[in-house]
């Protein structure tokens, strides 16, 4: 996954140096590549790719050393707070304090739907550009998104003041609607994986929880993207938080639904934990053996970085997890 100290700051870049892997060269089957709208679009229709193309020709120099296992990207373009001044000027914004860090910042209108109009430009400039590349193995979906990576987490009343979103003309109609277009903005990639991160829904104006909402939408991408869909969730723990139990179960329902097939099928699905400091020896065995991921982000360990912060995993276990989930897999 990388180094993710840097989202914590609005003005922070990503720097996608593969410590992890270089680490433990052999054990990973992709790295993160981490981005943000603002440097990759400075000003409308201008596109800088120069942060992505230096992440692809550190996994190619990593391949030339250990061509046995060679490593493929994830691109995972980081827009809300990451978002260039001009997208900011031309949709609106709100200023917000993020009450985990204590930071404030200004945000773009993330809800409306010219914001996601500009989003599916950049995506359309991207899947021209590297759809047909081979080192890019996955494409993130991160529409929507405010503050992280993952569409489904609006703040959730945690993060944000929820009364200064809907102060600012934040509704969770829109909010909805936007979700629900998520996966449309990455129309023009057509032969790359896409993967969509899922959360349970929380309605800022009713603070109710809406999980039907949420599986809905899942259902409808993985009929749409049929394999190239990759169904996320970025907050995997044992035992597994309660309001998460039904994006679990419709999880469950559509491996039962591919695997049924005849012949056949793969249900992509992609695991993040909920944070580096989790019980890994529990958690990462009970997500293979009970979910079958095809694909599970670590975060950095311990090995690259001081502790604190960081995952304390070892290299056997890396190794262990690495053959395991090949298996578990597999239909």
């Amino acid at each position: 996954m990388g180094d993710m100290n840097w989202t914590d700051n609005p003005d922070g870049e990503p720097l996608n140096r593969l410590l992890e892997a270089s680490t433990h060269p052999g054990v990973y089957a992709a790295a993160v590549i981490q981005a943000t709208w603002k440097e990759l679009e400075p000003r409308p229709g201008v596109f800088d790719d120069s942060a992505i193309q230096a992440a692809l020709q550190r996994i190619s120099a990593y391949n030339k050393r250990y061509p046995k296992t060679p490593l493929v990207g994830k691109l995972r373009v980081f827009p809300g707070v990451h978002s260039p001044a001009w997208v900011l000027e031309a949709v609106g914004s709100v200023r917000l304090v993020n009450h985990h860090t204590g930071t404030a910042a200004s945000y773009p209108d993330f809800w409306k739907p010219e914001y996601s109009r500009l989003w599916t430009e950049l995506q359309d400039h991207l899947a021209t550009v590297y759809d047909r590349n081979d080192l890019i193995g996955e494409v993130a979906v991160t529409s929507c998104s405010s503050f992280s990576g993952e569409p489904f987490n609006n703040g959730q009343g945690s993060f944000f003041d929820s009364s200064t979103l809907i102060a600012a003309g934040y509704t969770d109609t829109q909010y909805e609607n936007c979700l629900s277009n998520a996966a449309s903005n990455y129309a023009a990639w057509k032969l790359t994986p896409v993967d969509f991160p899922f959360n349970e829904l929380m309605l800022m104006q009713t603070h109710q929880i809406d999980s039907a909402f949420s599986i809905k939408v899942m259902a409808a991408f993985r009929k749409a993207l049929g394999t190239r869909a990759v169904v996320a969730n970025e907050d995997f723990d044992v035992p597994l938080p309660k309001d998460l139990a039904p994006i679990y179960d419709e999880i469950q329902e559509l491996r039962h639904q591919a695997w049924s097939a005849r012949p056949r099928e793969l249900s992509p699905l992609e695991f993040q934990v909920l944070g580096p400091t989790i019980d890994w020896a529990a958690v990462v065995p009970a997500a293979i053996g009970t979910y079958h991921p095809t694909e599970i982000e670590v975060w950095s360990s311990t090995a690259t970085r001081r502790p604190g912060g960081y995952a304390d995993i070892t290299e056997a276990q890396l190794q262990r997890w690495s053959a395991e989930l090949k298996v578990a897999a597999v239909p």
